[in-house]
């Protein structure tokens, strides 16, 4: 019976690893990612980070460029931000893939095939409002929660100093925040 459990154990864990990326007729690609920030500012120490939940795409756009498209954390932008950034070149160093990915909110550079990517994004102009994500992290944290004023301090950073990295695997973050924020 132990053996039985611990077998379909297994094979949960195996579909739920195999169903999290989608391909779909088109040749849209969907991943579960992790979009990843500096747990403080001037805070380097890649255990500093701070990872929310994501999903991305990779979609062909009509002239047959690859497209990324995500939406960033609610946490830290209070409202719905969507990403689109368009892979402007592709270049192999040492064997391994890096695209520039170009958009109107920034850029971003990415390592590796889109399934084991890691892309660190420089956002322009995000007009975060203060009130959206402190209104937002009172309803889905509680207002006196210490997390959600944890994470509000970081979104204030961010705003500031919009860094971030896309992982669609837990690696150490190289996040180096260069803002001097007031907070």
């Amino acid at each position: 019976m132990k053996n039985l459990i611990l077998i379909l154990i297994g094979a949960l864990s195996l579909s739920t690893t195999v169903l999290a990326d989608h391909t779909f007729e088109d040749g849209t690609l969907h991943f579960d990612a992790h979009y990843v920030i500096p747990a403080v500012q001037g805070d380097i120490k890649p255990e500093s980070a701070r990872r929310f939940d994501a999903s991305y795409w990779i979609f062909l756009d009509n002239d047959k460029r690859e497209v990324a498209y995500f939406t960033l954390p609610l946490e830290l932008t209070g409202r719905k931000i969507q990403v689109t950034m368009q892979v402007t070149s592709v270049t192999k160093i040492d064997g391994v893939v890096h695209k520039t990915l170009e958009g109107r909110l920034g850029k971003a550079e990415c390592v590796g095939p889109w399934k084991t990517t890691q892309c660190s994004y420089k956002f322009e102009d995000l007009q975060i409002d203060e009130n959206d994500v402190k209104n937002f992290l009172n309803i889905k944290y509680g207002e006196d929660s210490s997390e959600a004023s944890e994470i509000f301090s970081m979104s204030k950073v961010f705003s500031c100093d919009p860094i971030g990295e896309l992982q669609t695997e837990i690696k150490p973050s190289s996040l180096k925040p260069i803002a001097n924020c007031a907070q």
